[in-house]
């Protein structure tokens, strides 16, 4: 009888739940840091820092729903399809103005392989060119 209630109340949680979380907007700016099966210590610390940015100096645009960010392995079956979405060639943060499940406009922030010896330039790289991507494509701009 227990394993019934708790079945039951699952059930409940899932019918409640999952229409929710799928019925919240996607945000109008994705952040992504692209990478392949096997990742070498300056690849993870691309994805570290890129991690760091999105989520401390853009903690608000995140939690507003403004900027997601996610962390993509384009080599994973079902992700291949990033490879030329956006023109990858290796391991990259990109990102993307998307409108519903269309992407509007993206930019590569290809300068990151040349600042990954440079952790205070490449975070600064990465809030300048989020912060004129946010402004150029965020909520407030898009038609």
């Amino acid at each position: 009888m227990d394993l019934r209630r708790a079945m039951l109340a699952l059930l409940l949680v899932i019918m409640v739940v999952l229409p929710v979380a799928s019925a919240q907007a996607a945000p109008p700016v994705m952040l992504y840091y692209f990478h392949r099966n096997i990742r070498c210590t300056t690849c993870v610390a691309l994805g570290d820092v890129t991690a760091l940015v999105a989520e401390v100096t853009f903690r608000k645009q995140v939690a507003a729903g403004e900027l997601g960010f996610s962390v993509v392995n384009y080599q994973d079956m079902g992700n291949e399809h990033f490879v030329g979405d956006f023109d990858l060639e290796q391991p990259s943060a990109v990102l993307a103005a998307c409108r519903g499940d269309s992407v509007t406009a993206w930019r590569n922030l290809d300068r990151i392989w040349e600042l990954s010896d440079k952790p205070k330039d490449l975070e600064a790289y990465l809030k300048g060119e989020i912060g004129a991507f946010l402004a150029a494509h965020g909520p407030d701009e898009r038609p």
